[in-house]
Formats: C-alpha cells, structure tokens, sequence
C-alpha cells in the first residue's frame, strides 16, 4: 500500500498550509482535482462528489446551480473547531449559502454559513437550524463584504463562542435568533451531508455564483495560524 505522502504529487500535497490539524483540504484550483468524485487532499482522502462546476483559474466556478458534496463528512458531529474557505463572488448583492451541513433530500437540521442578511447588505452570518426552524442565526454588525473580490472567511468553534473572521479581520456578530454558545456542526444532529456551494434540501437552497478557492476544515485554530493561512495562500487570490 502507498504511504499517504505518495498518492498525490509533493506539489499539490505542500499547499495545504495546515496539515497537522486537516480533516478535509480541497484545493478547488488544483487541476488534479478533475471530474466526480474528487478526492481531498489530506490523510483521510474522503471522496466529494462534483454537480456541474467547472475549474477556473483559482478555484471552481458555480454559476447557481452547482455544488460540491461530501456525505456523512468525518466532522459532521465535530462540537468545535475551524473552517477556512476563499470565495468570489458573482455579484454583492444576491444571498448566497456558500457552505452548509444539512439532511441531503430533506428540510432539517442545518448548519449554514450565509453570506447577506438582505440582498446588498455584504453580512456575512451563521445559522443553527433544528427541524428546519432557526434556532441560533447572527450576522457581522458590518456590511463586511461589498464588493467581488476573493475573501477567506474563517468560521470558527471554541464549544462556547462561535466566531467570524473576513481576512484575518474578526467581525462582531448581533444575534438575530438564540444567543451564540459555540454552536457548532455538531449541533444539527440529523445534518449527514456537507455541501459546498448551496444549501442541499429537497433542492439546492440559496444556490452560490461565484469561485470557491479553497476549503479547510480541521480542528480548532488560532488567531496566529488563522494569519498563517491567509499570508500562504492569499498570493494565488490577490
């Protein structure tokens, strides 16, 4: 059997910028990551299987209505830890659910990362759903987006306060629904499917037209190594 470090080649492994702490890297640019299913490059390898998109020059273009699936993700029950993903969007106007964990095929409970409250807000939030109703929902203070540029969004858990950061820079939430107590993926108990690019119920939900650069998920990060992130990969976005 091949050793981890030989099923992919040493360039495309040497990017993930957080290995140590990696339960799922796709870098979405990486012409390597071709077709359906596409396989994370991490220790685990799990397989995502691909609807639509097409690779552009630094990531994977949805045009609303694509997505990228991972079926019972290895973090689905995870009660804390960190999500890094670059994203452009379309348009900064239009709501968009670039990431959420729900019930695949039905309206459940859902963990979702929202981008605009209401459309040309440039908020950014999180959202906690139990049997389809909201349960935890808060958006940045800030319009913190308003424009189409790459941005990584880091979305974070300590297991007591949830946290958001847009390029290193940390936002402050309002809670619109619940109070924020660290919700995390764990908290949609029903959620077996992780998607990228939409909402996955009956049908794709708030569907997103952009690029996605780059998705992280892994365990707990810091503020330093969130900055670490950032400074290794914000040269292929700038």
């Amino acid at each position: 059997m091949l050793s981890t470090a030989l099923r992919f080649p040493k360039s495309l492994w040497s990017y993930n910028p957080l290995p140590s702490k990696c339960k799922s890297y796709l870098p979405l640019w990486a012409p390597g990551l071709r077709g359906s299913p596409i396989r994370a490059v991490d220790r685990y390898r799990d397989e995502w299987t691909v609807f639509g998109t097409t690779i552009g020059s630094n990531g994977r273009v949805f045009d609303g209505d694509d997505s990228i699936k991972l079926a019972s993700p290895r973090f689905i029950d995870d009660q804390s830890g960190t999500l890094l993903f670059w994203m452009k969007c379309a348009a900064n106007d239009t709501r968009y659910l670039p990431v959420a964990t729900s019930v695949d095929g039905a309206s459940d409970d859902e963990f979702i990362i929202v981008y605009q409250e209401a459309g040309g807000d440039g908020k950014i939030g999180v959202a906690l759903n139990i049997n389809s109703a909201a349960s935890w929902t808060a958006y940045s203070v800030v319009n913190t987006i308003t424009d189409t540029n790459w941005h990584l969004i880091s979305v974070k858990s300590n297991g007591s306060t949830t946290s958001l950061s847009v390029d290193t820079v940390t936002e402050t939430f309002t809670d619109v629904d619940g109070t924020n107590s660290g919700q995390w993926f764990g908290d949609a108990t029903q959620a077996n499917v992780c998607t990228i690019g939409a909402l996955a119920r009956v049908a794709l939900t708030l569907p997103f037209s952009g690029t996605i650069g780059e998705f992280w998920y892994g365990s707990l990060t810091t503020a330093e190594e969130d900055t670490y992130y950032y400074r290794k990969t914000m040269r292929r976005y700038s």
